[in-house]
């Protein structure tokens, strides 16, 4: 079961949030808070910590953006996904750079608000692709952000045909048991990649990757 967290300053829309989701068996609501530092406080003080949180971006005291950087900072293997009214390039761009690992917007059905945790959850990372160019400007823009000595380094790190061919069908969407199919390999196989793509090219997380692969004319989005 997948714990969620989810911090939106409306007690109407938290609550309809947790009704919804535990309809499902596949998520638990542990954790709700009214900002982004009602959250870290509450982080600091609980044992047990979300998996996902389900973040808005407009809140007082401390909103999404600030919220997503210093969960990077302190509390990195909780997922982030931005829930907002918002879908300016501009919101977007930023939530990405400031750490985020999916992005939705309020009118979001509860099929892609699912998928798009259990995406998340499973394999780092979910946008919906509609947003796919302004996803690529700032994988770009992150991508020239990052140390220099590291991507030079990162640079000699070559991956191989099936490794890139593994990045793209993950940069499109693809679930690893899809991969695993469309590849004809098992489950492990795909995981095992997975894990070695991520060693070569030095990153945290599989959005790291993709920005490599972007900024390297590995894959294009």
């Amino acid at each position: 079961m997948i714990k969620i967290a989810i911090v939106d300053d409306h007690q109407i829309v938290r609550q309809g949030l947790k009704n919804l989701l535990e309809v499902s068996k596949d998520f638990e609501v542990i954790t709700q808070a009214a900002n982004g530092l009602e959250f870290l406080k509450i982080l600091a003080t609980d044992a047990i910590h979300p998996d996902v949180v389900l973040l808005d971006l407009q809140m007082p005291t401390m909103d999404g953006y600030e919220t997503s950087i210093k969960l990077k900072e302190k509390y990195s293997q909780i997922k982030i996904i931005i829930l907002s009214q918002r879908e300016t390039k501009e919101s977007i761009k930023k939530v990405f750079l400031a750490g985020a690992n999916g992005y939705l917007t309020k009118d979001t059905d509860f099929t892609s608000l699912h998928l798009a945790i259990n995406r998340v959850y499973n394999e780092d990372f979910y946008f919906d692709m509609k947003f796919s160019n302004v996803i690529r400007e700032a994988m770009v823009i992150k991508g020239e952000m990052l140390n220099i000595n590291h991507l030079k380094k990162s640079r000699e790190k070559i991956l191989s045909e099936r490794e890139i061919e593994i990045v793209d069908l993950i940069s499109k969407e693809y679930n690893t048991g899809e991969i695993a199919d469309k590849l004809c390999l098992n489950y492990r196989t795909i995981e095992s990649h997975r894990k070695r793509i991520m060693t070569k090219v030095g990153a945290k997380n599989f959005i790291g990757v993709i920005i490599f692969a972007i900024k390297n004319g590995l894959i294009t989005i």
